[in-house]
């Protein structure tokens, strides 16, 4: 299914840079700030996802995430974005070769099981090529 991305509506928050594509692709990059340290708070999760939403027009998103500036994310923090990217995500790659980032993404795909499908990747082209043949714009080779 085509849906639009709300361009005029893309603003960096404090602990994310998001980029809507004109493929359909949403990607969100993390900030290093220093009152980060520890942690990726649920706060700023659930700033983040009020911004998709509002991006996305409500319509369900291809994400390509990079959390790689980001402090671990918090306990709370993981489990609202998988109950939020239950409704809200088609597809979520997630672009490190950081230990941690990868850490939670093993957590968040064998612990919390999100009805979503969630992939990590080093590269972002292969993470877009994934996500576009996930939503069946792209074929599989």
């Amino acid at each position: 299914m085509e849906y639009s991305i709300n361009q005029s509506k893309t603003a960096a928050l404090p602990s994310y840079r998001i980029v809507p594509g004109r493929d359909s692709i949403i990607r969100t990059y993390g900030i290093s700030l220093p009152e980060l340290q520890g942690e990726n708070t649920y706060e700023n999760v659930v700033s983040l996802s009020t911004r998709l939403k509002e991006i996305s027009g409500g319509s369900p998103i291809l994400l390509l995430h990079d959390p790689t500036a980001l402090p671990m994310m918090s306990s709370n923090a993981r489990k609202f974005l998988v109950k939020w990217g239950n409704e809200n995500i088609k597809a979520l790659a997630v672009v490190s070769n950081d230990s941690m980032s990868r850490l939670v993404v093993n957590f968040m795909i064998h612990v919390d099981q999100p009805q979503f499908p969630i992939k990590l990747f080093e590269d972002q082209d292969q993470a877009k090529n994934w996500l576009l043949r996930h939503d069946g714009r792209l074929h599989s080779d």
